[in-house]
């Protein structure tokens, strides 16, 4: 299986295969995108590396995981006296009229008994990047959310409590996305952006007001007192693109108070030198992919 997944101006690639209920890694790297699409020469440039020819596991099979902000979300909370289904066809006329939009194919994500996530996305997209990947003669089997992809890694691997409360933090250059989930239930999912040691929030699905107390709190203690923070039990941490600024916050003092999401760290016939850990976390955007 081959695993890519684009953020800004990076491309993530990895791939993959199980054997005796183990995952095993055979490539990964980080590239920068130049160009704002994927490309014909980017899937070229990944399937002709050396060990992708060489496998002795070749596989056309691939999965792609995209940013938050390719898709249309919403948080919906439904009343426990109405049926979901009814209630989504409900809120999708109050929204979009009795014709709900031809150019739009919309998921729903059940977060608790009461909340969907409903995630719409242009069919146009889809089609383009099935048929790019059909036309390099690569089978498109899925596309994901990166962050949502981690936040499932976070929680089948590392020991996630959504009780107590965790937030997975996706780092770039100057503008992450964060989300946070606690006493239970889905929080918030927003980007932060970090320029000129200024922080705001953007893009804010579901509680502003917990955002706004993160982001708040966040300004007197990054990037050296993440000790302090106690709005939820754990911070996952990965690096999101080629040039992110991780560096920057996990530093010395916070790195007790880290905990890098990176899947290659559960793998138990992988050594990992300690100085590649953070550089290869970008494979958390691709979680979903490992059974560990």
């Amino acid at each position: 299986m081959i695993g890519i997944s684009i953020s800004d101006n990076s491309i993530g690639f990895m791939k993959c295969f199980k054997k005796t209920n183990l995952t095993h890694i055979e490539d990964f790297v980080m590239l920068q995108k130049k160009n704002p699409d994927i490309t014909s020469a980017i899937l070229n440039n990944i399937i002709n590396r050396k060990k992708i020819r060489k496998s002795l596991y070749p596989s056309k099979k691939c999965k792609i995981f995209i940013d938050s902000s390719e898709v249309i979300m919403d948080l919906v909370n439904c009343p426990k006296e109405v049926d979901k289904n009814l209630f989504m066809n409900w809120y999708n006329n109050s929204i979009y009229g009795d014709t709900f939009p031809a150019n739009l194919s919309q998921y729903n994500i059940e977060i608790n008994n009461q909340s969907l996530l409903s995630l719409n996305i242009e069919k146009q997209k889809q089609y383009e990047l099935y048929n790019l990947f059909k036309g390099n003669s690569l089978s498109l089997t899925s596309i994901s959310i990166s962050i949502f992809s981690a936040d499932h890694l976070a929680r089948s691997s590392f020991d996630a409590d959504t009780s107590k409360g965790y937030l997975v933090w996706s780092v770039g250059k100057n503008k992450d996305e964060i989300l946070v989930w606690k006493d239970g239930s889905f929080q918030c999912l927003f980007e932060m952006n970090r320029k000129n040691k200024k922080l705001s929030a953007s893009r804010v699905l579901g509680s502003r007001k917990l955002c706004d107390e993160i982001i708040s709190d966040f300004r007197n203690k990054i990037p050296n007192d993440l000790k302090a923070f106690k709005i939820v039990d754990k911070i996952f941490m990965y690096r999101r693109t080629i040039d992110s600024s991780i560096d920057n916050l996990y530093t010395k003092k916070n790195k007790e108070h880290i905990t890098i999401l990176n899947p290659l760290i559960k793998i138990d016939n992988l050594k990992l030198k300690k100085n590649k850990v953070v550089d290869s976390s970008f494979l958390a955007n691709m979680g979903c992919m490992f059974n560990l």
